[in-house]
C-alpha cells in the first residue's frame, strides 16, 4: 500500500510539472513576438497531444480493470446461483438454530456460511 501512494505521489507530481510546463509556455506565447510564436504553438500543440494520449491510455488500464473486475463478478453470481439451494437451506438452518437471526438475508455484504461437503 505504501508502495502504491508512492507510485501515485510519483505520478501526481509528475502531471503537476507537466502543467505547470505548459501554463508557462501558453505564457510565454502569449508574450512573445510573431517569429516565435508558432514554436511555442507547436511546443503547447505537442505536449497537450502527449498529454492526452496519456489520459487515454490510463483510461484504457482503467476499463481493463474494472472488465477483469466484472468477469471476476460475473464469476462470482454464477457460483452462487448454482450453490442457490445450498445458501437458502444453510440460511434457514442458521436462522431456526438461533445463529444470526437479526441479520437481514439479502443485506449487500451479507453472505450467509454454511457447511462444505
Amino acid at each position: 500500500k505504501a508502495e502504491m501512494s508512492k507510485k501515485t505521489e510519483e505520478l501526481f507530481k509528475a502531471e503537476k510539472a507537466r502543467h505547470e510546463e505548459l501554463r508557462k509556455l501558453v505564457n510565454e506565447y502569449r508574450n512573445a513576438n510573431d517569429d516565435a510564436k508558432e514554436e511555442l504553438k507547436k511546443k503547447i500543440s505537442d505536449l497537450v497531444r502527449n498529454n492526452f494520449k496519456r489520459r487515454l491510455r490510463r483510461s484504457r488500464l482503467q476499463l481493463e480493470d474494472l472488465q477483469k473486475r466484472a468477469e471476476t463478478l460475473e464469476k462470482e453470481l454464477d457460483k452462487r446461483e448454482k450453490a442457490e439451494d445450498k445458501i437458502v437451506d444453510a440460511v434457514v438452518e442458521n436462522m431456526i438454530n438461533g445463529k444470526h437471526p437479526e441479520r437481514p438475508m439479502f443485506r449487500p455484504g451479507n453472505r450467509p456460511r454454511f457447511p462444505r461437503k
